[in-house]
């Protein structure tokens, strides 16, 4: 069977015995790849991720394998060791961590020669009176390990051990002779994203993560059959990211509201007047101006959030426009699925330019502007709906100023 069809087939397999493991693999890409040795995960662009296999590999794994194979890698997802990697000083010791934690989900039948596990590590509790516990976090993992490699062992050791023994396989693994850590080498491209596109992955895995257990809800026979250490993990996740604020439900209310509607040849619907195809259907879509203001030092965390949301909207299918402005507009470009590298506070705040722009250039369904709110209210009326998000630390909503800003307001608060 070829290697695609094969995976296909595991994949599904997964999906009918493990379905919380399986709704993971529907919309991670896998391709097949010969410039690789084994398998790993990587980095499609900045915000996708893919699953890439070595064909010639596969084929020689045996069924219980595959399914090991696949679900090792999707586990480092869920876990998040892509992106939380770069936290950590020794990266050796973080992938075997890594390693140590995700293994402990999977059968030992299904994992390779070599696979590292709780067992391998047996040798430390005499040596360093280190034992370590299962189904706990990365991080401390990580840090047991350190202990060992940074304390004195509580026995003397041989010459002959310290070159063959325990100790010697710690550092050889440390060193990354060993073929399942290997492959993290690949890992080396989520090191290299900014901090900005990283948060926007770890909220796309929340949302991943939200959609699977809000599918299998109340139903025992999927989330039932979880290890209790994963159920907490995920619903920590959950708590982490899940959206507390009324401003997100509002601001994407807003984003709804304010849509256009355009016609599009269809094949699926014949014309109902004249019988033919393709017919004609009636499609909206949400053409939206976004402002920051960037007269000052943006609030990073409530920037943050707001990205967030701004992301989600583009993902729904809305077209953004993003307008930087103090005095004057600084910057404009259409947002494509990326944070902005920089943006720079400037002088005073003029809110007036970017409702110019929309009243005659972008004509939007709906202007957002993300401001402080200090300064004087806007002398150009605008001619499309606008909402005003107001920073944490910026203007009271009980204030002369909050008053005078025509339109929808709401604030920020990161707190509730």
């Amino acid at each position: 069977m070829a290697p695609p069809i094969e995976i296909s087939r595991i994949s599904t397999k997964i999906l009918l015995s493990e379905p919380f493991y399986g709704h993971f693999m529907l919309g991670m890409p896998k391709t097949m790849d010969t410039s690789i040795d084994t398998a790993c995960v990587s980095l499609i662009g900045k915000n996708l991720i893919k699953l890439s296999i070595n064909p010639s590999f596969w084929e020689l794994l045996k069924e219980e394998k595959k399914y090991g194979l696949i679900k090792h890698e999707i586990l480092h997802v869920v876990f998040k060791h892509l992106f939380i990697l770069k936290r950590y000083g020794n990266k050796a010791l973080f992938n075997i961590a890594a390693d140590l934690v995700v293994n402990q989900y999977i059968k030992p039948t299904q994992l390779p020669e070599g696979a590292l596990m709780l067992s391998t590590f047996t040798y430390l509790k005499p040596l360093y009176g280190i034992a370590l516990e299962p189904f706990q976090a990365t991080d401390y993992y990580y840090k047991m390990l350190m202990k060992a490699i940074t304390t004195t062992p509580n026995q003397s050791v041989s010459s002959y051990e310290e070159e063959y023994g325990p100790i010697a396989q710690l550092k050889d693994l440390i060193d990354q002779n060993n073929e399942q850590l290997k492959k993290h080498h690949y890992w080396q491209q989520f090191q290299e994203l900014t901090e900005s596109e990283v948060k926007i992955m770890e909220y796309a895995l929340y949302n991943q993560v939200k959609n699977v257990m809000d599918r299998f809800q109340g139903n025992s026979s999927v989330l039932g059959h979880l290890p209790a250490s994963l159920v907490d993990y995920l619903n920590n996740l959950l708590n982490e990211y899940k959206p507390k604020l009324d401003w997100k439900r509002i601001l994407r209310k807003f984003a709804a509201s304010s849509n256009s509607t355009y016609l599009n040849n269809t094949i699926r619907r014949p014309s109902k007047r004249y019988g033919t195809s393709p017919g004609i259907s009636v499609k909206r879509r949400q053409n939206l101006l976004i402002a920051l203001d960037t007269s000052g030092s943006l609030h990073k965390k409530a920037l943050e959030a707001f990205f967030y949301e701004t992301h989600f909207l583009w993902r729904q299918g809305a077209v953004i426009t993003i307008v930087e402005c103090d005095v004057i507009i600084q910057k404009k470009y259409a947002y494509n699925g990326e944070f902005p590298n920089q943006i720079k506070g400037r002088g005073g705040t003029n809110f007036n330019p970017p409702i110019v722009l929309a009243n005659k250039e972008v004509r939007p369904d709906g202007i957002i502007y993300f401001t402080d709110g200090f300064a004087l209210p806007p002398t150009t009326k605008s001619k499309y709906p606008i909402l005003w998000v107001i920073t944490p630390d910026g203007i009271d909503e009980q204030s002369n100023e909050w008053e005078q800003l025509k339109g929808q307001k709401i604030k920020v608060n990161l707190y509730d």
